[in-house]
């Protein structure tokens, strides 16, 4: 019996190409990691102020400054977003939902569009605007938070 005949392969010309692209999607993976780490780090350092004339909520990416009087406070009240269904959270139109955490702008059950600050579906308080949304917010301490932003619309 003879030995078998090895015969080399013709190595490949842009083998290069493949490692780049590996590379580039390691890349791209890392950033969005990155990226998805910042976000929810902001968010649970997130906070709401209110001034004598300004409802501040620091929460990038989503967090915004809106003036008092652009609040409807006749409407603004503490919910329980697990049993108001009108006013529970339908469809994510650009944020984000983590176990227990809902933040960015939502498309409630009744169809209005809110921007969402949610931790706790239990004690929310819900904001209606004079523009063409309505703000959800989490915060310790509901009443405080309502008799804040009364304090400061007078």
């Amino acid at each position: 019996m003879s030995e078998p005949q090895i015969f080399q392969m013709i190595p490949v010309a842009r083998s290069g190409w493949l490692t780049v692209g590996f590379v580039g999607a390691l890349v791209i993976l890392l950033a969005v990691f990155f990226f998805m780490r910042q976000m929810v780090s902001n968010v649970i350092e997130a906070r709401v102020a209110v001034s004598a004339e300004t409802l501040s909520i620091q929460a990038w990416p989503y967090g915004r400054s809106i003036p008092l009087a652009d609040l409807d406070l006749s409407g603004a009240r503490e919910v329980d977003l697990r049993r108001d269904f009108q006013l529970g959270l339908k469809w994510k139109t650009n944020g984000m939902a983590l176990s227990g955490i809902w933040f960015g702008w939502w498309r409630l059950k009744n169809g209005e569009k809110a921007l969402a600050f949610v931790t706790d579906k239990a004690r929310t308080v819900y904001l209606p605007t004079r523009g063409e949304f309505s703000v959800l917010v989490s915060v310790a301490d509901p009443q405080g938070f309502l008799a804040a932003l009364s304090r400061g619309a007078r």
